[in-house]
């Protein structure tokens, strides 16, 4: 599986923009890289589902064109760089299309980490970012790593630690799509909000926080603190 390595101390992480979906919204794409502007990102991690996939939930925009337009609509900035993994709507588009897959790797600002799943190297700790869906399933190297960040599910959770595992972050979507949330049953009583993540890593720690879009502005809704072992010297 894919493995790099970050330097930058702190990322934000996005996913679920289905670029070409009728859920699409992209001011919450340029609000984001105006975020990271404004407060020093420089890495984007991007957790799967870069463009919708099928072609019957925006006006019959065939496979290819979503991902022309995924290239001409994602917002770019030279002091920002873009990891995205493939999710099973970007799948979708490829099988129809084999040429998709050229055309979304085409943005020098847009490294494509693979399908599914990476590792990243992260100021010395391994996290792992995940399109996490049962479906496409794909052998996964035995790795420990510290934390991951999880896109598909279309909403903010956590799993927590437990014997076997450590704790899972879902990032929320980018899209809106509470037609898909109100018709599935395991999420009744979730407050869907679009959304994203910030983590920053010291010595000690990695420090995420959960941001929603709402009609005034970017809120903060929650934090979470990730305690780090301590490293031998």
């Amino acid at each position: 599986l894919p493995q790099i390595d970050i330097s930058e101390k702190k990322v934000i992480f996005m996913s679920d923009t289905q670029f070409g979906s009728k859920y699409e919204n992209l001011s919450y794409t340029y609000d984001l890289f105006d975020f990271a502007i404004k407060n020093g990102y420089r890495i984007v991690l991007h957790g799967g589902d870069i463009i919708e996939g099928n072609i019957n939930r925006r006006r019959n925009m065939s496979s290819i064109r979503q991902a022309h337009y995924f290239v001409d609509k994602f917002p770019h900035d030279d002091s920002i760089t873009t990891h995205a993994l493939y999710g099973n709507h970007d799948f979708l588009a490829m099988q129809r299309n084999e040429d998709v897959r050229a055309v979304l790797e085409s943005r020098e600002d847009v490294n494509i980490l693979g399908f599914k799943k990476a590792y990243i190297r992260w100021n010395g700790n391994t996290i792992s970012l995940q399109h996490d869906i049962d479906n496409y399933k794909i052998s996964m190297p035995i790795k420990a790593e510290y934390i991951s960040f999880a896109g598909h599910s279309h909403y903010y959770h956590i799993r927590p630690k437990n014997k076997y595992k450590n704790e899972k972050i879902y990032i929320p979507a980018m899209c809106e799509d509470a037609v898909y949330l109100t018709s599935n049953p395991n999420l009744t009583g979730v407050v869907h909000k679009p959304g994203f993540l910030t983590a920053e890593v010291d010595d000690t720690s990695i420090n995420v926080s959960h941001y929603s879009f709402e009609p005034n502005g970017i809120v903060k809704e929650d934090e979470f603190q990730k305690l780090l072992k301590k490293k031998n010297i």
